[in-house]
């Protein structure tokens, strides 16, 4: 019986062409016939350094590739969290440019409101007419009487007088500076006035003049002798001049005041 050595059992294994499927290490076994197949050897050199490079491209990373990578998730995790802050700092200066916002809006209307009331008063509120009231004039007396009230009036100041009763919307520019910078001496805005109470308090009359008094009262009770007076009424909002010696209290009968209990 004929012996076959190793070098032969590999070279008619690799010319007897298998009919199989092309696999994973195909082209990289392949390269094995390009060696000298009568060395022994050989192709267990080239099996066992593809081997070996196998097995180191298979194996886990190393602690360097570790340590690069925790690095690089540190890093990310503090732009995730700078990205945060950065974003809610904005939603709070959003929040608060809203508020400051609403605030400026309602004193905004706060003081047109007000506005509205001062042109009011110093332009006055009549329809078609601006003007500019003049200052208040002198008061017309020094006191006030019952029958007559003392008074002061402001007029307005011709040069502001604006007459806007002949213009609408669709009046030219021209018209307007036309009724502005033209004396309108048949408007009827200058004849506008007002008229106020002033020194309201009453003139000052004669004590003896002032002949009403209060019910009468007791001023000493007492079952011996009692005493009961009446005061005279003064004007709540006059002045009283005395004329002569008159009392101001007079003394009354008793039998006409009313017990204090």
């Amino acid at each position: 019986m004929e012996t076959k050595n190793e070098s032969e059992i590999i070279s008619e294994s690799i010319k007897s062409q298998p009919s199989t499927k092309s696999g994973e290490y195909t082209n990289e076994l392949s390269e094995v016939l390009q060696y000298d197949l009568e060395e022994p050897n050989t192709l267990t050199k080239v099996v066992a350094t593809f081997v070996s490079k196998k097995s180191n491209d298979t194996r886990g990373p190393s602690n360097e590739e570790i340590t690069q990578k925790f690095q690089k998730k540190v890093s990310q995790l503090k732009k995730d969290i700078g990205y945060v802050l950065f974003t809610d700092l904005r939603l709070i200066f959003r929040i608060l440019f809203f508020f400051a916002s609403i605030g400026t809006l309602m004193l905004a209307m706060i003081r047109f409101g007000t506005l509205a009331n001062e042109v009011v008063e110093q332009y006055g509120e009549i329809p078609n007419c601006i003007f500019q009231w003049s200052e208040w004039g002198e008061c017309s007396a020094e006191c006030s009487t019952p029958n007559h009230s003392a008074t002061r009036t402001r007029y307005v100041i011709p040069e502001t007088v604006v007459d806007m009763s002949n213009l609408n919307k669709d009046s030219s520019i021209f018209s307007i500076f036309y009724y502005i910078y033209i004396a309108l001496h048949r408007s009827k805005c200058y004849e506008l006035q007002q008229t106020t109470l002033c020194n309201v308090y009453e003139c000052p009359v004669d004590l003896s003049t002032l002949t009403e008094f209060t019910p009468c009262q007791y001023s000493i009770v007492s079952s011996e002798a009692p005493q009961c007076i009446q005061y005279r009424i003064l004007p709540p909002r006059g002045l009283v001049k005395i004329d002569q010696a008159a009392n101001m209290l007079q003394i009354c009968n008793c039998s006409e005041a009313n017990y204090p209990f």
